[in-house]
């Protein structure tokens, strides 16, 4: 299955095999433009939680996570936007993921499934 629309992701990772593979088929879904997949990525029933799925007429009920905010913060700079090109942001990133280790449902010697 060819993905159809473009995915983004702002991980310090690469994605999972089986979180791609749900992105990928995500992707391929009628009237799908975009995909963005944020830091705290992870498997859930039909879609990742941890991803925004754009559409053009289409709402998808699915792509509403049980566990909205599960660990995210928005936080406000006093930085414009073109000051962090994508390699420091790819640094920021790792460093955070460093200092603040991600904890995912069903602890980390639990293994996550997909349906």
């Amino acid at each position: 299955m060819t993905p159809r629309a473009e995915i983004r992701a702002w991980t310090a990772h690469p994605l999972a095999s089986e979180v791609r593979a749900v992105l990928d088929r995500v992707a391929s879904t009628p009237d799908v433009a975009r995909i963005a997949v944020m830091p705290d990525v992870h498997l859930a029933e039909d879609v990742c939680v941890g991803c925004v799925v754009a559409t053009e007429r289409t709402i998808l009920p699915q792509a509403v996570g049980g566990d909205i905010g599960c660990g995210m913060l928005a936080a406000a700079f006093d930085v414009d936007a073109g000051a962090v090109d994508e390699p420091r942001a790819a640094r920021i990133l790792a460093r955070l993921c460093e200092a603040i280790p991600p904890i995912r449902r069903g602890g980390p010697d639990r293994p996550l499934r997909s349906k």
